[in-house]
C-alpha cells in the first residue's frame, strides 16, 4: 500500500521515533548507512517489507522531529494522511485534514468506532482500495460525531463545575474552513 500510494501522490513517511528512523533523518552518511543495514539486518523489517523502493522512499521521503508542532504543520500541508498510529491520524483530524485509520487491535477499532472516522481492517481479506474510504460523505459522519462528542464533553465538564476552556457550541456545527485543491494531492 506505501508503494502504491508513493507512485500516485507526494507522499511522506512520518517515522514514529525508532532510533534507525532518526538516523537517517538526522545523522551523518555513516550513521545513515549504519541504520539501512540495522533495518535489513532485523528479519521481520528486511524480510517483510524493506525493498529497494521502500528503502528509497526511507532515504528520500522519511520525516522525523521531536517537536509535536513540526507534524502539525506537516500535516497541515497534506490532503490526506493514512496510518495505524493514533495520534498521527488524530493529529491530521484535528487540523481539519481527513485521515483514515488501519485499525490493528480494538483500541483503534473502538476510537475509529466512537468518532464514525473512515477505516480500514488490516486483518480484513477485502482488499484497500483508497477510493472507497476517501469519500466526503464518510469525514462528514466524522465531522457530526466529533461534533456531538465535543458537546456532550463540553456539557459534562460544565455539569460537574469543572473549569475548562471549551467553546460552548451550541446547537450549530462548527464550520471547517475550506482547503483549496492542489495540484498534486499530498499523502501521509
Amino acid at each position: 500500500l506505501v508503494k502504491e500510494c508513493a507512485r500516485r501522490f507526494d507522499v511522506v513517511l512520518m517515522a514514529q521515533g525508532e532510533v534507525e528512523e532518526k538516523k537517517i533523518v538526522f545523522g551523518t552518511a555513516e550513521q545513515r548507512e549504519e541504520a539501512i543495514t540495522a533495518l535489513k539486518a532485523n528479519k521481520w523489517v528486511g524480510d517483510w517489507f524493506l525493498d529497494d523502493e521502500i528503502e528509497r522512499l526511507y532515504r528520500e521521503r522519511l520525516f522525523y522531529s521531536d517537536v509535536v508542532a513540526d507534524y502539525e504543520a506537516l500535516v497541515q500541508q497534506k490532503d490526506l494522511v493514512l496510518g495505524y498510529r493514533l495520534h498521527g491520524n488524530l493529529m491530521a483530524l484535528s487540523n481539519g485534514v481527513p485521515s483514515i485509520y488501519f485499525t490493528y487491535d480494538s483500541r483503534t477499532v473502538e476510537f475509529a468506532e466512537t468518532y464514525q472516522i473512515p477505516s480500514y481492517d488490516v486483518f480484513s481479506t477485502k482488499p484497500f482500495k483508497l477510493e472507497e474510504y476517501w469519500d466526503q460523505g464518510l469525514f462528514d459522519k466524522f465531522n457530526r460525531a466529533w461534533f456531538m462528542t465535543y458537546r456532550e464533553m463540553k456539557a459534562f465538564l460544565d455539569e460537574n463545575g469543572v473549569a475548562n476552556k471549551m467553546a460552548d457550541v451550541g446547537h450549530k456545527p462548527v464550520p471547517v474552513p475550506a482547503r483549496a485543491a492542489a495540484a498534486a494531492r499530498k499523502v501521509a
